[in-house]
């Protein structure tokens, strides 16, 4: 199975300003890497395969130390231009914990006052003991609801 790495170009990173500041000449925004010339932007990594990279190695190391060019495996680990050994795995982020929802977490005293709603039975078991029917029920006749068709 064939290795591959990514190139990036990492000339205008906010990291590297002072290495850039130094450098004799303005390198611009796009690179031409190897002997393909392939052309490198920013945000827009070259895939080179291992043989493409033992190929251009000494341009690659010579552009890595001006601090132009980073190379990275497929996975995003940075690789030693060295030894071409990668880095280690980077750590997974944290994930956020959100507090549960409960009733305990409301902002109290927020929303709308609403008013007791009859229950199936037509009692208020909060507001009524039980048995007894509210005003509404007791003067007005409640209609049945239609049967479906």
């Amino acid at each position: 199975m064939a290795t591959y790495y990514n190139v990036h170009n990492v000339a205008r990173g906010r990291g590297n300003r002072i290495s850039r500041a130094g450098l004799p000449t303005h390198r611009g925004m796009k690179q031409y890497i190897g002997k393909a010339q392939a052309r490198l932007v920013r945000s827009r990594p070259v895939l080179l395969t291992e043989a493409e990279l033992l190929r251009d190695l000494e341009d690659l190391r010579a552009r890595a130390a001006l601090h132009l060019i980073e190379v990275r495996t497929t996975d995003g680990r940075l690789v030693d231009l060295s030894t071409l050994t990668p880095g280690e795995v980077a750590p997974s982020p944290k994930l956020p914990h959100p507090l549960l929802d409960s009733v305990a977490n409301d902002i109290q005293g927020v929303g709308e006052k609403m008013e007791p709603q009859l229950g199936d039975d037509g009692s208020l078991p909060h507001i009524l003991s039980p048995g007894e029917k509210p005003e509404l029920l007791k003067t007005k006749e409640v209609e049945e609801p239609l049967a479906p068709p």
